[in-house]
């Protein structure tokens, strides 16, 4: 009994280390696909900006404010770019740190039940 006990208090261990390992390369995950699809919504933006700037130069109108609000657009996108960039490797580096520290359990025997790696059959304790 006290052997079931140690290998089932081992594997809540190793489960909590997988469920944070996976809980932190789900949220890199997530991560990738906001600053994908903030990439998208400002890409949008600045090709729509642009195709109406270049519509009313080739018109023959020249505005300062047309000018200017071409020139905010750029500054604008560049910036909110810039801070997707920088969420973004934050949150790569929350998943290399994860990747590091299960390369670590990984090769540390004591972290696997029985100071050895599990059986094959998962559903049999080693």
């Amino acid at each position: 009994m006290t052997e079931v006990l140690e290998h089932v208090g081992e594997q809540v261990i190793a489960d909590s280390f997988a469920a944070s390992t996976s809980g932190h390369l789900l949220a890199c995950a997530a991560a990738g696909a906001a600053f994908y699809t903030t990439l998208e919504v400002v890409l949008a933006k600045l090709i729509v900006a642009a195709i109406a700037a270049i519509t009313a130069f080739g018109s023959a109108v020249f505005s300062w404010a047309g000018a200017a609000i071409v020139v905010e657009e750029a500054g604008v996108n560049t910036a909110i770019v810039a801070t997707a960039v920088t969420t973004l490797s934050a949150f790569l580096a929350a998943q290399a740190t994860s990747m590091v520290n299960l390369h670590g359990e990984a090769v540390d025997s004591r972290s696997f039940p029985g100071s050895k790696w599990p059986s094959l059959n998962s559903a049999t304790p080693a």
